[in-house]
């Protein structure tokens, strides 16, 4: 599964421009990447953990599309854009095979997707609108978008930033992609703004909102932002800047057609960050240095003390290309033959070793988390 997302995270992939030194700008805290400690991952580590997805019957799916992580919950969709609901401890709750088709209260395209932290509903992102459901998939009700509100054919990015107040976002709209707030409870764009987006052909992070208020853009860039959940302003939060590392925007814009662009950034040694998460005062953020699987580097932000570090693994231990971070650890999907190239037995609790001990002879999905000291 890892090498289909290491191809979905090359193939999706785009950047913005940058700065220097630790300082505070118009681009907000500018951090010097250049001047940065290196850490095995072992040494960063308080512990490791392993969830099991349930083996429920109604719980399996051929391929993980897309992951995402919440306080209580892990939701899936996969291959066939069928949802499926996990506990965080891994226990089975739903699936959305009863309501994927073309009747009333179905869906059958899932552009994006959402558990409603404020609501506990999930919410399915459909072309004309968004479809809620209970936890159980329970049709609950569809509200529709009045095109005339905004440009974009398709919205393919929804974010919620209260029960009825939700961030839409089609990076690649014609004209200037716009950040877009739409209010479910009278079924209206309330407000719209210019979205950051110097690359807009291609675009990365799925799960753009963490810590409330903390946003990296889908079309990823060195600048990272948070909205004011009151007034929707957004403003720069900090800046990564590697130096003669990053990609010029020059050099990106003189390349012609999606195609050779795609195939640039996959194959150029620029250091490109992929996705990025806030917890509390610290930032994770997943950075591609080259085309190979040991190019990807973990940079962990400390927004407090303005100190960072590139957390590293060792030839005998990788350091996953993760999906989320939250409470200052980092989720991983993985199989269970994947689970021996990141798991350090000494970092599991008794649990966890139970569950790797089974996991080798295992298809199922599994969760590795690892919290950092």
């Amino acid at each position: 599964m890892k090498k289909i997302l290491f191809f979905i995270i090359i193939t999706n992939m785009i950047v913005f421009s940058s700065c220097n030194s630790n300082r505070k700008t118009n681009k907000g805290v500018i951090f010097n990447i250049q001047e940065v400690d290196k850490v095995f991952s072992k040494d960063a580590l308080e512990g490791q953990g392993i969830i099991a997805l349930s083996n429920d019957c109604n719980a399996s799916f051929e391929k993980v599309d897309n992951i995402q992580y919440y306080d209580n919950n892990i939701l899936i969709r996969d291959s066939k854009d069928q949802l499926f609901l996990f506990s965080n401890d891994g226990a089975f709750i739903s699936n959305s095979k009863k309501i994927h088709g073309k009747g009333k209260g179905e869906y059958y395209l899932c552009l994006a997707y959402s558990l409603n932290q404020y609501s506990n509903k999930i919410e399915i992102l459909v072309p004309d609108g968004i479809m809620f459901y209970d936890v159980k998939f329970n049709f609950i009700k569809k509200v529709k978008f009045n095109n005339t509100d905004y440009n974009s054919s398709l919205f393919n990015y929804i974010c919620d930033l209260s029960e009825d107040k939700h961030l839409l976002l089609c990076p690649n709209e014609d004209g200037e992609p716009k950040i877009y707030i739409y209010d479910s409870s009278i079924e209206k764009i309330v407000h719209s703004a210019p979205c950051p987006s110097e690359y807009k052909e291609l675009t990365m992070q799925r799960q753009c909102l963490s810590d409330t208020d903390f946003i990296a853009f889908p079309c990823l860039n060195y600048t990272f932002y948070s909205i004011n959940n009151k007034n929707y302003n957004v403003k720069p939060e900090f800046t990564l800047d590697f130096g003669n590392k990053n990609l010029l925007k020059a050099e990106y814009d003189n390349i012609n057609g999606i195609d050779n662009k795609q195939l640039f950034l996959f194959e150029c040694k620029q250091s490109l960050p992929l996705r990025a998460f806030k917890s509390n005062d610290k930032v994770a953020v997943l950075v591609k240095e080259g085309p190979l699987r040991k190019d990807f580097i973990t940079l962990l932000l400390d927004l407090k003390t303005k100190k960072h570090k590139i957390i590293l693994g060792t030839d005998e231990k990788k350091f996953p290309i993760w999906d989320y971070f939250k409470n200052n650890t980092f989720y991983t999907c993985l199989t269970g033959e994947e689970l021996k190239e990141y798991v350090d037995t000494t970092l599991l609790d008794q649990k966890s070793k139970r569950i790797f001990t089974s996991s080798s002879d295992s298809p199922n999905y599994y969760i590795l988390t690892q919290k950092i000291k």
